[in-house]
């Protein structure tokens, strides 16, 4: 998400947490906090198509 141009704190606000380390995937954080998974990514889809 970083790479594609999210900042942190946009990622915060998604999630409702600290940002997971770096090399923690989105997913495997969702599941390890029992969010559900789809939710997160349509909301971090939806920043990331306000990008372009």
């Amino acid at each position: 998400m970083l790479d594609w141009g999210l900042s942190e704190g946009e990622i915060e606000a998604v999630i409702g947490e600290e940002m997971p380390a770096r090399d923690i995937n989105i997913r495997d954080f969702a599941v390890d906090k029992g969010l559900e998974f789809g939710v997160i990514k349509e909301a971090l889809q939806a920043r990331l198509d306000a990008l372009q």
